[in-house]
């Protein structure tokens, strides 16, 4: 690549992003490279600007976009600190329990492609909650569960993508 596709400045300097061999170009910050590792970059930096765990803003996000949902809080996990990720949220109608039952659907069927157990759970702050968190085969997740779950989280987040528009998805508006 002679310029940059987006601004077409001459000066493009190769980095290392989140894992990824690329170019970026020294006046805007274009990234060039891969499909997969630009995508993987801007997914980071947007991740970023939201002030969210990059690993988990996938899954957050397609979460999020469900009619009926809010997204109260998530986390990326912690491997230091052997905390696994999870995504917390609230349904705010019947459009949001609609919502849980194609999330465990989507689950269900992706369980296989995953490294960990997933679940849904049910619990309560101040209005009952759901959460979405793997399964720890022990009390104390080891660094190796949190690393899963943390892969799991990239599976999950297409998974969602893509499962929302499949025909088999529910759509409250059109069940109401």
């Amino acid at each position: 690549m002679d310029s940059c596709s987006e601004c077409g400045n001459n000066s493009l300097t190769p980095r290392l992003h989140e894992g990824h061999n690329v170019m970026e170009c020294d006046l805007c910050g274009a990234i060039a490279g891969g499909s997969v590792a630009v995508a993987t970059i801007e997914r980071a930096r947007e991740a970023e600007q939201e002030g969210i765990d990059a690993s988990v803003f996938a899954v957050q996000r397609a979460i999020g976009r469900l009619d009926g949902v809010r997204v109260t809080e998530s986390h990326g996990g912690d491997r230091i600190r052997r905390r696994l990720p999870f995504v917390r949220w609230q349904a705010l109608d019947s459009r949001g329990i609609v919502q849980l039952e194609n999330l465990a659907k989507s689950l269900r069927l992706s369980s296989t492609s995953m490294s960990m157990s997933w679940t849904l759970e049910v619990d309560y702050h101040s209005t009952v909650e759901f959460v979405l968190t793997p399964r720890a085969a022990t009390t104390r997740p080891r660094e190796a569960d949190v690393a899963l779950a943390q892969a799991d989280l990239l599976v999950l987040g297409r998974t969602l993508d893509r499962d929302v528009r499949l025909a088999w998805w529910r759509h409250p508006a059109a069940h109401g």
